[in-house]
């Protein structure tokens, strides 16, 4: 049975009573049971990419978001950052993809560039060169 948790008051409403509440009031804005208002969400996010965590090292600027997304955040197998973790994770497997693929590349401009290969040449044991 899911369960739906409510911040400050800490209720436990299943979903379908919060679309009942929603359906006979409007738009969610408080505890279903004991009406105690959603409390507003701020937190500091990059000014460059939006991200409440990030490698840019700007200085965070205060952001505030509508109460829902708090709501959401305290729900269970929430987790808001997800999608932009693994945006992050794929951009990083590309930049270390294209990096091998440099490495590689420049590897063998230089080998075919420098004259003899610089593996050298192995005769099978037993066997004489000319």
């Amino acid at each position: 049975l899911l369960q739906l948790v409510f911040p400050l008051c800490g209720h436990l409403v299943c979903p379908e009573c919060v679309e009942a509440s929603v359906e006979a009031s409007g738009p969610l804005s408080a505890c279903p049971v004991c009406e105690v208002d959603l409390p507003p969400v701020r937190y500091d996010t990059c000014p460059k990419c939006d991200d409440v965590r990030c490698s840019h090292q700007a200085p965070k600027v205060p952001t505030e978001a509508h109460p829902l997304d708090g709501f959401a955040y305290l729900q269970p197998g929430f987790d808001l950052q997800w999608a932009e973790t693994l945006r992050e994770a794929e951009a990083r497997a590309l930049a270390e993809s294209y990096a091998k693929q440099r490495r590689e590349e420049t590897r063998i401009k230089a080998g075919v560039g420098a004259g003899p290969s610089s593996l050298s040449a192995v005769a099978p044991s037993g066997s004489t060169t000319l």
